[in-house]
């Protein structure tokens, strides 16, 4: 038998899964014929596959020294190079293998997957999208570029490329898993059912399963019930680094601390120096001493480390540098993540502009007067269910919702998406009364749903805010909860609080400043002309008066005070907010007058909110 059919026989095997068969016989090949390019590059293939890299290195670099052209060659070396966790050699080959074939799928792949460990998420983005381009039907690429999406708060392109491959692929349960998640991140819970629905009936018992069923569970505030399924993800897979980083989330927004810590230190364990366990451990820990400091900051000025960890390491030692008293250093580092951030939305072509916002509020200030209120009256359904808590974000609105949720008759659904779904989705100038109350009446079944007995369900979107108009036109009995606090200390919360999507105008200071002017331009019409049951609460009178404003806070939604609503803190519910640490703690004022802490970098937002000081 010749060579080239042993070697054909051995491939045979190889395909097979009959490793040992194929090995054996590339090793004759190259007993009788040492420079066999091919024999070389199949046993170094095989040894890859079998973890044994340094061996599959070596045989695929004598490949290399045969036929230096051999794009394949290349692309295996860059996935041996990356399995030793030689990052810059692996990078170096797979890109040579592109070069020598541009057309190289897998190559490209490869080329994503190490510049994602590598942290080097918008060059891996590009590879990925190559890779798509060059097989456009692929799920692996898509997959990845969905993943990187996500990380990225970039939902709804996580969400498309998720669909491209379900649309592609639909027997690949991973697919509809991840549709799933990342269609309930989009709070599309309804869909992102349905998309488990039939992962499930796919791999019904897989951990990817039970994490997108855990997610879904999360984004529809049932918390514990979402630790059960990723402690059971994690059973099947207990080195799954996003298991554990679900879990310890889960664990944070139930209010369970100190299990949320031991799960990011088993991410970090499993993922040797990994930033996002210290990223995630600051959301869970009130405080860090002056070494994690200095092991933070080094991963900061770490080259490797990615514009997104940048970023987030800036916004955790701000916050550390903040409680350690040490002002300037901690606005240094929230200016820097804020101008990542920003880089960041940019290159995803997000953009806020303040003028455009400001002509928003015009066209509701003019479109919601006493006269399209008293056309539109008895559009609605007249239930007293629904209650809004609104305001600028970072005015105390987590605190309200979770001092009025405490008690055993309101329900806290966090912030839902629904009105404005419902606001894109109905034109209020041209629509029909029966087209208002069938969305009303659609979105109280929801609210049913969710708040199972309860008398009151709130929502706390900060941002419904500006569909306060619509609102009153869907629910005439609803009650509104507007949350104020001195603009200095708003939007300076705004500048130090790391927003995964929304919010645009956080990143700068001259923009929180101006959409505050505008945002309160638009409050005062609202005072003015809405028909609707409306409460003012001041977050500095709630810190100096817990009781007395927490019972004007019950007493206006219709029920007496319960004492669990004084110990808030002590509540187990979920909360999927930013503050889900803070509102775990009881009233502290250190928030009260920050601005003070900094004011000699706050010209531009003073100047911005028209302030002298």
């Amino acid at each position: 038998m010749t060579l080239e059919r042993q070697l054909d026989s051995g491939m045979s095997h190889h395909q097979a899964g009959r490793l040992a068969e194929a090995e054996a016989i590339y090793r004759r090949v190259l007993a009788e014929q040492p420079n066999n390019a091919r024999a070389l590059h199949l046993l170094g293939t095989l040894a890859g596959q079998c973890g044994r890299f340094d061996m599959a290195a070596d045989l695929i670099r004598q490949v290399i020294r045969l036929n230096p052209d051999s794009a394949d060659a290349h692309h295996n070396l860059s996935l041996a190079m990356r399995n030793l966790g030689q990052f810059d050699e692996s990078v170096a080959a797979a890109r040579r293998a592109v070069r020598l074939d541009p057309k190289h799928a897998d190559a490209y792949l490869s080329l994503g997957n190490t510049l994602t460990r590598m942290g080097k998420l918008d060059e891996a983005i590009a590879a990925f999208s190559k890779a798509i381009e060059c097989r456009p039907r692929w799920a692996m690429p898509r997959l990845s570029l969905g993943q990187l999406f996500h990380e990225q708060g970039r939902f709804e392109e996580a969400r498309s490329a998720f669909q491209q491959v379900a649309h592609f692929e639909p027997n690949n349960s991973d697919a509809h898993n991840c549709l799933a998640m990342s269609l309930a991140d989009l709070q599309r819970l309804h869909e992102a059912a349905k998309a488990l629905d039939r992962a499930a009936a796919l791999s019904p018992d897989s951990a990817l399963t039970h994490e997108a069923r855990g997610t879904i569970l999360l984004r529809s505030g049932h918390g514990a019930k979402a630790v059960d399924c990723f402690r059971r993800a994690l059973e099947i897979a207990p080195e799954w680094p996003s298991g554990w980083i679900n879990l310890g989330q889960a664990l944070r927004q139930i209010g369970r601390f100190t299990e949320a810590a031991d799960c990011f230190r088993k991410l970090h364990a499993l993922r040797s120096g990994a930033v996002q366990a210290s990223i995630l451990m600051a959301g869970v820990a009130a405080s860090a001493d002056a070494a994690e400091i200095g092991r933070l900051t080094a991963s900061l000025n770490d080259p490797q480390t990615s514009i997104a960890d940048r970023a987030a390491l800036g916004f955790v030692l701000g916050k550390m540098l903040d409680e350690a008293d040490r002002f300037d250093e901690a606005f240094e580092h929230y200016a820097r993540a804020n101008s990542l951030l920003l880089q960041m939305r940019h290159a995803a072509g997000e953009r806020y502009d303040s003028d455009q916002f400001a002509h928003r509020v015009d066209d509701l200030i003019a479109a919601f007067t006493p006269g399209f209120f008293a056309r539109t009256r008895g559009w609605g359904e007249p239930s007293d269910l629904p209650v809004f808590i609104v305001g600028m974000p970072r005015s105390g609105t987590s605190l309200v919702e979770q001092i009025a949720s405490s008690h055993p008759d309101i329900f806290g659904a966090g912030e839902l998406t629904d009105i404005g779904d419902i606001a894109t989705s109905l034109n209020l100038a041209q629509c029909r009364p029966a087209q208002v109350s069938d969305a009303a009446r659609k979105h109280l079944d929801r609210l049913r749903v969710l708040g199972g007995s309860a008398s009151r369900v709130i929502d706390k979107m900060p941002p419904n805010v500006e569909h306060l108009g619509l609102i009153a036109t869907l629910f005439p009995s609803a009650r509104i909860i507007l949350c104020r606090r001195d603009p200095r200390d708003t939007c300076l919360s705004c500048f130090f609080q790391r927003f995964i999507a929304g919010n645009l105008f956080s990143f700068d200071l001259t923009q929180c400043g101006r959409h505050h002017v505008h945002t309160d331009r638009l409050i005062a019409h609202w005072l003015k002309v809405l028909p609707l049951q409306i409460l003012q609460i001041q977050y500095e009178d709630l810190i100096g008066d817990l009781e007395g404003q927490s019972r004007r806070i019950v007493n206006f939604l219709g029920l007496p005070l319960n004492p669990a609503c004084l110990d808030f803190h002590r509540t187990e519910r979920t909360v999927q907010t930013s503050s889900a640490w803070q509102v775990r703690q009881p009233i502290y004022s250190r928030s009260v007058s920050r601005w003070r802490n900094y004011e000699r970098h706050l010209a531009p937002l003073f100047q911005a909110l028209e302030l002298n000081k």
